[in-house]
């Protein structure tokens, strides 16, 4: 279908989206708006855009990557035909890149389940205030905690879904979260979204799960070159 006219943009989200809150320093604003992409290449890609755009001096983290087997056991990546290198540039649904790169005053989401009870939970979204060697001082933005402050460490995190191995790497368990996957931001609710579509939605009912991220028309935004927007529905669901 068509995008509904008022809700198209042109171009990069982040203006249409974001404005001038990048800049204005009104975190309370900026982590009630977020950009939703279809897949997790393209949350990536669109974090570190908007990352440049906010002002502050970045900070570059790098993981250290490994792989072992199942038991454990170290493994040489290049006897598999997993060089380092493509352990670095792979980033799986879950993990933190490689290469963090973080300012002060950006919004950010939890990975892993570290504290349930204090609720520092996967999915949880923080601002960096403070950034160290080996921990981060964060701002809740949300949630019963809001305004609180916490230290997130950085941890060893470990991924084998879809890997004859498994693959470590020792992190932050956080990834920017000005953008992320429309899986990623079910349960959540904002202001505004712009919903990315340079490569259309490819699974069952998440054009309505996007949508009803934010509770106004006006507050959705649309990015799809051709103009179409795709609803995928699959019938034998519904039955």
């Amino acid at each position: 279908m068509h995008i509904p006219e008022g809700l198209e943009t042109t171009g990069y989200s982040a203006e249409a989206v974001f404005g001038d809150l990048l800049t204005s320093g009104n975190v309370a604003k900026l982590a009630k708006v977020a950009i939703l992409a279809p897949r997790n290449k393209e949350a990536l890609e669109l974090n570190n855009k908007v990352l440049d755009k906010m002002p502050g001096q970045s900070r570059i983290y790098t993981s250290m990557d490994e792989i072992s087997d199942k038991d454990g056991k170290p493994i040489v990546s290049d006897s598999m035909n997993f060089t380092t290198e493509f352990l670095n540039r792979t980033t799986p649904s879950g993990m933190p890149p490689h290469v963090l790169n973080l300012k002060e005053g950006a919004i950010i989401m939890l990975l892993r389940n570290l504290d349930v009870k204090n609720s520092m939970c996967n999915g949880t979204r923080f601002v960096v205030v403070q950034m160290g060697d080996r921990g981060l001082q964060c701002r809740f933005v949300g949630g019963a905690r809001q305004g609180q402050m916490v230290l997130i460490p950085r941890i060893k995190l470990n991924y084998e879904k879809n890997f004859p191995f498994v693959m470590s790497g020792l992190q932050f368990p956080v990834r920017l979260s000005f953008a992320m996957t429309v899986n990623k931001s079910q349960g959540q609710t904002f202001e505004k979204i712009g919903l990315h579509l340079e490569e259309p939605i490819f699974s069952h009912g998440r054009l309505y799960v996007a949508f009803s991220r934010t509770t106004s028309k006006e507050g959705i935004k649309v990015h799809a070159p051709s103009g179409i927007i795709h609803n995928v529905v699959y019938k034998e669901v519904l039955l």
